[in-house]
C-alpha cells in the first residue's frame, strides 16, 4: 500500500501474514481502536519482514514504546518513515495527536530505554518529511553505534536541521573523542535548515563513500558536482 493517507489504522489481520517480507504503507496513528489496529508489536511475529515503511502523523512517533517495538524485528533490514498530517502542526496544538506537551523531542523524557534501539541488523534507514529541528535521542549517533550494519541514510524534506553532534556545543574542536557514524551513503534533499561544513561532515562519516545533497543551501564547502554528488576518490 503507499499514498494512501486518509488511513487511520491498519487491519489487525496483517499481523498473520507470516510470510511477508516487504510491508509498505504502514500506518501508526492513534491507538483509538488498539483492539481492531495492527501494532507495532503485532508485527514481531513477522520473521521474515526485512523492508517496512511506516506513515505517521504522530509528530513524537516513534517514542520510546516504539523502539522497542521496532527492535523487535529482528529481520529488518530496511526502514522508511515518513511523517504528514498533525506532525506539523504548531506546537501549541500538540497532544490532540496523542503525543505529550511535555514530552521532549529528543525522547529523553520519555524514559527511552537507554538499552533499547533500532534492529542491529539494519542496512538502510529513510527519513522523510521530519517534523521536528532537534535531533531525537534514538537517532542520535551515539545510540546506533551498535548498529554495524547501517550503510545507508536518507533524509529528506521537513525542518530537521543537523545530525545531532553540534546542538549542545558552540565547538567542533571538543576536547573528547567524538561518535561517528559508519554511514558509506548518505542522500540529503531539501532540507534548508541543516548547517555543516564539509570537514565536519567528513569528520562524522569516515567511511563515507558517497554523498548526495540537494537543496541543503546551508550545507558548505561540498565537492560535489554540478548535479550535488560526491564520490570518493578511487
Amino acid at each position: 500500500m503507499s499514498e494512501c493517507y486518509l488511513l487511520e489504522h491498519m487491519p489487525k489481520d496483517i499481523s498473520l501474514l507470516k510470510g511477508l517480507r516487504v510491508l509498505k504503507g504502514f500506518v501508526v496513528g492513534m491507538e483509538t481502536r488498539k483492539n481492531e489496529s495492527c501494532t507495532l508489536d503485532d508485527l514481531a511475529g513477522l520473521t521474515n519482514l526485512v523492508k517496512l515503511c511506516i506513515y505517521t502523523g504522530l509528530r513524537q512517533f516513534p517514542d520510546s514504546r516504539n523502539i522497542v517495538s521496532l527492535g523487535n524485528l529482528t529481520g529488518l533490514r530496511k526502514l522508511t518513515i515518513s511523517w504528514g498530517g498533525n506532525a506539523f502542526k504548531p506546537r501549541n496544538d500538540e497532544g490532540s495527536d496523542g503525543s505529550s506537551k511535555t514530552e521532549g523531542s529528543d525522547g529523553e523524557k520519555d524514559g527511552f530505554p537507554r538499552t533499547g534501539g533500532l534492529p542491529l541488523g539494519l542496512e538502510k534507514l529513510d527519513l522523510r518529511y521530519f517534523p521536528t529541528s532537534k535531533t531525537p535521542h534514538w537517532l542520535k549517533v551515539e545510540n546506533l553505534n551498535g548498529l554495524s550494519e547501517l550503510k545507508r541514510l536518507y533524509i529528506r524534506a521537513g525542518k530537521f536541521s543537523d545530525l545531532g553532534q553540534y546542538q549542545e556545543s558552540d565547538s567542533w574542536d571538543w576536547p573528547v573523542k567524538k561518535d561517528v557514524w559508519k554511514v558509506e551513503v548518505l542522500r540529503l534533499r531539501y532540507l534548508p535548515e541543516i548547517e555543516m561544513e564539509w570537514r565536519q561532515v567528513q569528520e562524522l562519516f569516515p567511511e563515507l563513500v558517497y554523498l548526495e545533497q540537494v537543496g541543503c543551501p546551508r550545507l558548505s564547502l561540498v565537492p560535489c558536482d554540478a548535479n550535488g554528488v560526491w564520490r570518493k576518490p578511487n
